[in-house]
């Protein structure tokens, strides 16, 4: 019997190279809430965590809003 995945890949989460990931944008969307109140969320857990911790599991990207222009993401 094919064991389910736990992480299936949705709008949500995505699934890249055995690599599980979402990103602040997708979250932000997921949970109708404001994409900066995210990022907001975000850089407070990583102060209370480890740095490798917060290495570990959050990376800074860039991405361009059509309407901003080059924004910052988290994923």
């Amino acid at each position: 019997m094919k064991q389910p995945e736990l992480f299936p890949e949705t709008l949500l989460v995505s699934n890249e190279g055995g690599r599980i990931y979402t990103d602040s944008l997708r979250v932000a969307a997921h949970f109708e809430r404001n994409h900066r109140d995210v990022l907001r969320k975000i850089r407070t857990l990583s102060e209370q965590q480890s740095p490798a911790f917060t290495e570990r599991n959050f990376a800074l990207s860039e991405y361009l809003d059509p309407t901003a222009g080059r924004c910052r993401n988290t994923s």
